[in-house]
């Protein structure tokens, strides 16, 4: 489209996205759940591999085990979650 062109090289090369590893996925889902006002992230432990995210410990609500869960599903890299958080 441009006069005098008459053939284009595209050498652009498309690489994917880089995930983090599981020790900053687990760093970013602490820091996450760390700013959730529904969630109190100490009573939580958190372990990521190769973006499993696995949720242990108890919570006082359904509420609160349900926001952890959630935030672990809204960071990226995440591909699964095991929510093993107990109801007490």
């Amino acid at each position: 489209w441009v006069p005098g062109v008459s053939s284009v090289d595209n050498l652009i090369e498309v690489r994917p996205q880089e995930f983090d590893n599981d020790d900053e996925l687990k760093d970013n889902i602490v820091t996450i759940l760390e700013k959730d006002g529904l969630v109190d992230p100490r009573k939580f432990t958190v372990t990521a591999k190769d973006g499993c995210v696995r949720l242990r410990g108890r919570a006082d609500s359904e509420t609160e085990r349900d926001a952890a869960a959630r935030d672990c599903w809204y960071t990226y890299g995440v591909r699964e979650v095991i929510n093993e958080i107990e109801i007490v």
